[in-house]
């Protein structure tokens, strides 16, 4: 079951509850322009340290746990019983990937686990990049070699649940050549 979490900060986040899921881009001013939809909440969860304790509502200033989101939250979102609120900002990472690879399915027909694995790694670990290239290969992108690892271990053993063939780590090269005399003067 894929969790997402965050803090109450007013009211009280009950199961069943129809919330509006606004992203980071959605103004009231232009409703359209950035609601995602509407969710029911699934189970919340009060978050006890390492521990959940499922419950039947949690009142605001709480950290709690909800299910019932993945369809419309991928990294972040912000809930609110009224449209008419401005969203809070979106987490902002300083980290980019460092170390991209190639991943494939060691059968092929076990590319729709596949895929479908690497979206749920994308949304539970908001360091890791998805990518598909124009030749088709899904590129996996990470924030150092032992990132990667434990990325390329969760997609097998967690979220595809298939047997995996990965690239080396590619490389884009970015340089160039050019003659210092053809420099402007200055």
């Amino acid at each position: 079951v894929f969790l997402g979490f965050g803090r109450v900060f007013s009211g009280v986040a009950r199961p069943g509850q129809r919330l509006h899921v606004l992203s980071g881009a959605y103004s009231p001013a232009h409703p359209a322009g950035g609601q995602r939809g509407s969710a029911v909440l699934g189970p919340v969860f009060m978050m006890m340290g390492r521990a959940l304790e499922r419950v039947e509502q949690v009142p605001a200033g709480n950290l709690l746990a909800i299910a019932g989101l993945d369809s419309l939250v991928l990294k972040s979102a912000t809930l609110a019983s009224t449209p008419a609120c401005r969203p809070l900002a979106p987490l902002m990472f300083q980290a980019a990937a460092i170390v991209m690879v190639a991943v494939e399915p060691a059968h092929p027909s076990d590319l729709p686990a596949l895929v479908r694995g690497l979206q749920l790694l994308n949304r539970a670990d908001p360091f890791v990049e998805v990518s598909v290239l124009d030749s088709g290969e899904h590129v996996l992108g990470a924030a150092g070699e032992v990132h990667l690892g434990t990325c390329i271990k969760d997609l097998r053993e967690r979220f595809a649940r298939v047997e995996l063939r990965v690239s080396p780590p590619l490389v884009a090269f970015r340089e160039s050549v050019f003659c210092p005399s053809e420099l402007p003067e200055g």
